[in-house]
């Protein structure tokens, strides 16, 4: 409801040209992992795949709260058009327009597609898609008028291919700024390898070990099938090393740290007891 307030608000705001963008230089995968924090209850809730392919070294100069709400926005439309069980990807890019360098950030899903006569008219104010949608909240039909006002002040555009009963991809473009090299990159993911800092007693690893073969066979991309076990080991018995250690694992999710993600589950796997 917030998000819907803000939509409103700011589209008016962008139309009267009052907004003053705060940009800076940002990695890309920040602000999605940020953005998918945001919406994975409605993401659980659902029961959706949600597959991040976004690579860490990309960069762009932008608002990063707007663009996160940006992000919000589209994914909360991808939950809402997509039924249970669904998929939603997201990926990212570089293109050249017009000899400009851009990241190209897509959102695609598996939902009901839009009809095509509505494909040039989806970002215009107050238009909704008369698609059966398949649960979610209501709309105001101003928060993708929202995402292509954002963008275009950042200087990049937005679109979407959709084909009805097969879902749609809504994508992005954000100026592209000099991408991390891998050492860099491998430097920003957070080191959760140090295991010196974690503490865990014989009856917290003992919790988790009932839920540690969950995790078997779930690919490193495939962050909602990992975070829903990480959230049933939260909720229902979070002490602060549990939680640490569930902290530690997202963060490898997100970051798509297959060694680090191993290395935890592991210490769990092969640990009767880890004293305090």
């Amino acid at each position: 409801m917030l998000n819907m307030v803000l939509n409103i608000l700011d589209v008016q705001k962008f139309e009267e040209t009052k907004v003053q963008l705060n940009t800076n230089v940002h990695n890309i995968l920040t602000v999605v992992k940020s953005s998918l924090n945001d919406v994975s209850i409605l993401i659980n809730e659902k029961g959706l795949s949600v597959q991040n392919f976004i690579k860490p070294q990309y960069q762009s100069d932008y608002d990063y709260d707007i663009i996160q709400r940006v992000l919000v926005n589209f994914l909360t439309n991808s939950i809402k058009y997509t039924p249970s069980g669904g998929k939603i990807i997201l990926n990212a890019e570089p293109f050249t327009e017009d000899e400009k360098d851009f990241i190209k950030i897509s959102i695609s899903d598996t939902g009901t597609g839009i009809p095509k006569e509505m494909l040039t008219k989806v970002f215009d104010k107050f238009t909704q898609v008369s698609a059966k949608k398949s649960g979610g909240a209501a709309s105001t039909g101003l928060g993708l008028t929202f995402c292509k006002m954002v963008v275009e002040a950042h200087g990049g555009r937005v679109g979407v291919d959709s084909e009805l009963g097969k879902g749609s991809t809504f994508f992005f473009y954000l100026p592209r700024y000099k991408d991390l090299d891998k050492q860099e990159a491998e430097k920003m993911q957070v080191d959760i390898e140090k295991q010196s800092s974690l503490s865990l007693t014989s009856e917290e690893i003992k919790y988790i070990k009932t839920y540690i073969s969950q995790f078997d066979g779930i690919e490193i991309f495939e962050i909602s099938k990992h975070l829903n076990i990480v959230n049933k080991i939260k909720i229902m018995n979070s002490t602060d090393n549990i939680n640490a250690w569930a902290d530690n694992l997202e963060t490898a999710i997100f970051n798509f740290n297959d060694k680090a993600l191993n290395n935890l589950l592991d210490m769990i796997r092969n640990s009767d007891s880890i004293k305090n």
